[in-house]
């Protein structure tokens, strides 16, 4: 919602805008197993650096590893465990390569730098169910383009709310997020009683590392919980749709052939007169001649 918006609904409805606030808060959205994890890396890295972070990661997702071979099954825990250590370790090389190449990087990540018109929107898909995008942003953007495009996302999430409307889901929803440089918000657009209404899902901000500040702020912070619930919350989401929509179908279908059958007959009586080369089989037809 625009600034403008928020200051109208504040001063002539204030109850309206808190609710719809709080109507787009996801419970737990923040915890996750993963925290603890990595808060156990973030003194190694103000301590000795992201190199040494690098070199420990390593030593201990081998030992984990040996730990899951000798087992028989692999546990939840040590399954989370493995994932956020190789998830840290990956982005630990990029920390790294930020602090020296980070022009070459955002390239990689978000196309040419210099190309104002460029950029990338990651569209989530579930079968040909549409169900959450996330819209990138330059560092370099202003604050006036961030506003910009943000509602340009929401007004998106408008429309896969309405996708999901059309095949039958009673109360849609859908969770996106805004990327600008290396900060995301994620929100989701919802339906509040007559309503369709848009808001952050946290008050907390993701921060995605860049540098090795970054990646200590990464360390301390729910980002990482945040991102992990929201994938979490689109794979669960996504079966549910689906069958929504394919029990959608069979409805349709059965509709149609009910509205096929039980059509009202034409009020105009049609007087058809058939000639005898349609009434009259073949051979009947060359006796009728022959006479």
């Amino acid at each position: 919602m625009s600034g403008g918006a928020c200051a109208f609904f504040r001063h002539n409805n204030p109850g309206l805008l808190r609710d719809a606030e709080s109507a787009c808060i996801m419970e737990n959205i923040e915890k996750h197993p993963c925290t603890s994890i990595l808060k156990e890396y973030a003194d190694v890295i103000l301590e000795n650096g992201v190199e040494y972070l690098q070199r420990r990661l390593a030593v201990d997702l081998g030992l984990l590893n040996a730990e899951i071979l000798e087992g028989e099954t692999v546990s939840d825990a040590a399954d989370i465990r493995d994932r956020t250590l190789k998830v840290l370790l990956m982005l630990g090389e990029k920390a790294m390569l930020a602090s020296k190449i980070i022009r070459q990087m955002q390239s990689s990540e978000f196309g040419d730098p210099s190309d104002m018109g460029r950029r990338a929107d990651c569209l989530f898909m579930f079968d040909d169910i549409e169900i959450s995008n996330i819209e990138f942003k330059k560092p370099s953007t202003s604050e006036a383009e961030i506003g910009l495009q943000n509602r340009k996302n929401v007004r998106l999430g408008r429309c896969l709310q309405q996708g999901f409307v059309e095949f039958g889901v009673a109360e849609p929803s859908v969770v996106m997020a805004d990327v600008a440089g290396y900060v995301a918000v994620f929100y989701q657009v919802k339906q509040m009683g007559d309503l369709h209404v848009a808001g952050k899902i946290t008050p907390h901000l993701v921060q995605l590392p860049s540098t090795d500040g970054a990646l200590w702020e990464f360390l301390t912070s729910p980002s990482l919980a945040i991102i992990w619930n929201y994938l979490d919350h689109l794979e669960k989401q996504g079966p549910k749709l689906r069958m929504i929509k394919r029990k959608h179908e069979v409805s349709i279908s059965k509709q149609k052939m009910e509205q096929g059958l039980s059509r009202a007959k034409s009020e105009t009586t049609v007087i058809r007169k058939f000639e005898d080369n349609v009434v009259f089989s073949p051979p009947r037809k060359k006796i009728i001649n022959a006479q």
